[in-house]
């Protein structure tokens, strides 16, 4: 049975929302989120969305969690930098707005 894009975009959007990232390294996150990387441009949701789905079509072409780290730590530093920053811009926005459906 072979994993849709979309439920395993879903899958690693909800494991990051409970604070759970296997995609990611310690030290890539510290690295992506470093005032230097977020002082560079701000990015919008939809930019975001654009280049988290872009990195999702390459991802969904392996299944394991290790060939997806090995893909991921391929990239240039500065593609993966923006890649990170976004998929925490898209689990930000989908965080609140899970909030909003609270109240």
């Amino acid at each position: 049975m072979e994993v849709t894009p979309r439920l395993d975009l879903i899958s690693f959007l909800n494991m990051a929302q409970a604070g759970h990232c296997p995609l990611f390294h310690k030290d890539w996150i510290f690295d992506s989120l470093q005032k230097d990387e977020l002082s560079k441009k701000p990015l919008t949701l939809a930019q975001a969305r654009r280049v988290v789905d872009a990195t999702f079509r390459k991802l969904d072409e392996h299944r394991s969690l290790e060939k997806k780290q090995i893909l991921l730590s391929s990239l240039k530093s500065d593609m993966r930098n923006e890649f990170i920053r976004s998929f925490f811009k898209v689990v930000e926005y989908k965080s609140l707005d899970e909030l909003k459906e609270l109240h």
